[in-house]
């Protein structure tokens, strides 16, 4: 599979220099790495019984989802930043064969192969490696982003923001309104042996500065007191 690459070489070298990410592109091997760091991480965490309680089938954003997906009456989904599908089944579980196509990119290659044998008997859900800052998606009703672009640089997450906007309907993102202002990267900027250029997870206001303000026209709740919003794409491009 090629490598999508920056279209600005120059400017990557020159962020390498200085040692930020704020901005930019990194090559997809360094990220991919990273991110297998910031999951195993987490992992190690979640059996100490830090963070989050695991999600099952009435917790309110599954719930919420579900209700969403069938109402709006929305048959492509696309998760720009998928992971291990550890919650994706319970909201797509019980729609019957051919309802829906689901595709699920990740820029980590383990986590691809991995959800391609985990779900080999799905025939309507498919799994691409694709980096969601830049990676031409399809078009879709619903492309999903959630809990990702907290972890990342303003640069990148505003990337992913634009990208995915001009091909969706309607875009879901983790979104916390009660931040009167996203801190500024060098205030989330966290240095772990485990997982260098890695963030941890900041609230952010998907309406606040960095980002352009956007009509809001769904939200359902979801963990850590924060929202999953949806947003018209057109709001993005």
């Amino acid at each position: 599979m090629a490598i999508e690459r920056n279209p600005n070489p120059r400017l990557t070298r020159r962020r390498r220099r200085i040692g930020r990410t704020t901005g930019s592109i990194e090559p997809r091997s360094d990220l991919a790495a990273t991110w297998d760091r910031v999951r195993v991480r987490n992992l190690r965490l979640a059996e100490k019984g830090h963070g989050p309680e695991p999600l099952d089938v009435r917790s309110p954003m599954i719930r919420g989802l579900r209700s969403f997906i069938r109402d709006r009456g929305i048959r492509k989904i696309i998760d720009v930043s998928c992971g291990d599908m550890d919650w994706w089944p319970l909201v797509l579980g019980d729609a019957p064969a051919g309802s829906l196509l689901f595709r699920g990119y990740d820029i980590s290659p383990n986590i691809v192969r991995a959800n391609r044998i985990r779900f080999a008997d799905r025939e309507d859900w498919s799994f691409e490696m694709g980096d969601a800052r830049f990676h031409n998606f399809p078009e879709a009703d619903l492309i999903v982003c959630r809990r990702t672009m907290n972890h990342l640089w303003s640069g990148d997450a505003a990337a992913i923001k634009k990208n995915i906007g001009r091909k969706a309907h309607l875009v879901a993102l983790t979104h916390d309104p009660t931040v009167r202002a996203n801190p500024p990267d060098g205030m989330r900027y966290a240095i772990a042996t485990d997982c260098p250029r890695a963030t941890p997870f900041t609230a952010m206001n998907m309406r606040r500065p960095p980002f352009m303000p956007m009509p809001m026209v769904h939200a359902i709740d979801d963990e850590d007191d924060q929202l999953l919003a949806f947003f018209p794409g057109r709001a993005f491009s």
